[in-house]
């Protein structure tokens, strides 16, 4: 996209990319429907823009018979990649090394992944305003969770919890406007395992009950 809008927003549609995506400065997207990253081999995804464009409900389902090949690359030279619901499919690769891949859904659970996720020197950003919002069991490397305030939906603040063992090689920064709860649906509660800085301007509750 050199210049204008992408505007997906009419008739949900799906949209099926199997090579690189570039927004360029100045572009634009409107979210909607599907976006399918497909194909047999494997493509880089980057946003120049300076806000970095919603791109909606995204899915990385390459085919390829040689894992190698099934990857989509967030290039490091753009501004990240923001989504509303992330899925990785089994023999696929999102690979947002140096990057920030910021994830806007309200859902359950907006980010699945039956894949590898690969994080290095990167930063995950959760911002959906929810009272119930499950983060992936995966591997962090830096984790913000900044939901938005919502006095009049949740004058509590949002609420988010663990949807297994996670583990963060980097920071790990609670927002003002959110609670963590490492309990999610384990009996005991989830360990969560930090390598760098604990940043709490929120509300984290210990699973220590």
């Amino acid at each position: 996209i050199t210049d204008g809008t992408l505007d997906l927003s009419t008739f949900g549609p799906y949209v099926y990319t199997a090579g690189n995506v570039s927004i360029a400065s100045g572009s634009s997207v409107t979210k909607g429907g599907t976006w399918i990253f497909d194909g047999i081999t494997a493509a880089s995804y980057t946003d120049s823009t300076s806000s970095v464009q919603d791109i909606g409900v995204i899915e990385i389902n390459k085919s390829s018979g040689l894992g190698s090949d099934n990857k989509l690359t967030v290039n490091s030279s753009g501004n990240g990649m923001k989504v509303e619901t992330l899925t990785i499919y089994g023999n696929n690769t999102l690979d947002i090394t140096d990057t920030t891949l910021t994830i806007t859904s309200n859902d359950y659970e907006p980010f699945s992944n039956s894949g590898t996720f690969t994080i290095t020197g990167s930063t995950v950003i959760y911002t959906g305003i929810s009272d119930e919002l499950y983060l992936a069991a995966v591997n962090y490397h830096h984790l913000t969770l900044d939901p938005s305030e919502d006095l009049v939906n949740y004058p509590d603040g949002s609420y988010y919890y663990l949807n297994g063992t996670t583990t963060i090689t980097g920071n790990l920064t609670i927002g003002a406007n959110v609670t963590l709860d490492p309990y999610g649906d384990g009996i005991d509660g989830y360990n969560i395992n930090i390598a760098g800085n604990w940043i709490n301007n929120g509300v984290f509750i210990n699973a220590n009950y």
